[in-house]
C-alpha cells in the first residue's frame, strides 16, 4: 500500500465513510448524487422490510426514489438547472453570491452548464448550496490534494454547505473532492453495515 492508499484508508475509517468512486465523465458530481440517492432509498426500504415482515417496504421519500430509479444523471443535472430557471428568488441569489451583474449573464452560464459533462464554468462552484437548497440537504465537501508527483496527498478541512436560507438539515450527504477536478461519493459504513 502506498502512501495515498494508506492515507485515505486512514480517513475513511476514521471518518467511518466508504468510498464509492464514480466514472471521471464531467457528470461526477452528479453520479455521486444519484448513488447516494440510490444507496439511502435501498437501506431505508430494506430496513423497514426486514423490520415489519409485511411485503413490499414503503419508501419515506418518494421523490428520491424516483431520482434513484428510472434516471440518469442527466436528468438530475436537468431537474437542478430547472430548479434554477423556474425559480427567481434563486435566480437572485445566484446573482448575489456569483457575480453576475443581471440574471440574463446567470442564464446564459445556466444554460451552458445544462449540456451534459459540462462543469468548467464558475457557477458551478455554487451547485453544493443550490443542491442544499433543491433537495433540502447538507452537502460536506471533504477536499483532498494529491502532491509531491503523485506521492502524498493532504486532506483539508471539509466545508459544509447549508442551503440558501442557511438552515441546517438532518440529511448530509458526503463527498470526496480529489485535486479539485473530480467528484466521489463518501457513504457512511455506520449505514451500511447497521
Amino acid at each position: 500500500m502506498n502512501i495515498i492508499q494508506q492515507k485515505t484508508h486512514e480517513f475513511l475509517q476514521k471518518n467511518h465513510f466508504i468510498n464509492i468512486e464514480v466514472p471521471s465523465d464531467g457528470n461526477c458530481f452528479f453520479h455521486s448524487l444519484q448513488i447516494y440517492f440510490m444507496l439511502n432509498c435501498i437501506i431505508k426500504s430494506s430496513k423497514i422490510f426486514y423490520k415489519n415482515f409485511t411485503g413490499i417496504p414503503p419508501v419515506e421519500n418518494t421523490f428520491q426514489y424516483n431520482q434513484a430509479f428510472g434516471q440518469k444523471t442527466t436528468d438530475l443535472r436537468n431537474q437542478i438547472f430547472k430548479f434554477i430557471r423556474d425559480n427567481e428568488e434563486i435566480q437572485n441569489l445566484l446573482c448575489l453570491y456569483g457575480g453576475y451583474e443581471n440574471s440574463v449573464l446567470l442564464m446564459e452560464e445556466v444554460n451552458e452548464l445544462n449540456k451534459d459533462t459540462k462543469y468548467e464554468i464558475p457557477l458551478f462552484d455554487l451547485f453544493p448550496i443550490i443542491v442544499a437548497t433543491l433537495y433540502k440537504v447538507n452537502i460536506c465537501i471533504y477536499q483532498v490534494d494529491i502532491i509531491n508527483d503523485y506521492t502524498d496527498c493532504v486532506f483539508r478541512e471539509p466545508q459544509i454547505y447549508k442551503s440558501f436560507n442557511n438552515e441546517e438539515e438532518g440529511v448530509t450527504i458526503n463527498l470526496l473532492y480529489i485535486n479539485g477536478i473530480h467528484y466521489e461519493l463518501l457513504y457512511p459504513d455506520t449505514i451500511l453495515f447497521q
